[in-house]
C-alpha cells in the first residue's frame, strides 16, 4: 500500500510541477505579447509621464529653510566677481 501511495503522490507532484511550469510559460508569453503591443502603439502623443514622489518629500518640505547668513551657506555675490 505504501508503494502505491508513494507512486500516486509522485505522479501528482509531477503533474503539478508540469502545470506550474506551463502557467509560467503562458504568463511569460502573455507579458511579452503585451509589451510588443505597447511598443507598436508607442507614440509621443500617447506617452504618459511617470510621476515619482520622493519618500522623504513631506519631511523635507516641512523643514525650515537655511538662513543665508550662515557661514556654511555661500553664494556668489554677482557675476562681476568672475571677471578680473
Amino acid at each position: 500500500m505504501s508503494d502505491k501511495n508513494f507512486e500516486d503522490t509522485e505522479i501528482q507532484s509531477a503533474v503539478f510541477k508540469a502545470s506550474r511550469e506551463q502557467r509560467k510559460k503562458q504568463k511569460k508569453k502573455r507579458t511579452t505579447r503585451q509589451i510588443r503591443e505597447e511598443m507598436t502603439n508607442d507614440t509621443f502623443e500617447e506617452h504618459q509621464p511617470v510621476v515619482r514622489v520622493a519618500k522623504r518629500s513631506a519631511e523635507i518640505r516641512n523643514k525650515h529653510k537655511v538662513p543665508r547668513d550662515r557661514t556654511e551657506y555661500k553664494t556668489f555675490q554677482s557675476e562681476s566677481s568672475f571677471t578680473d
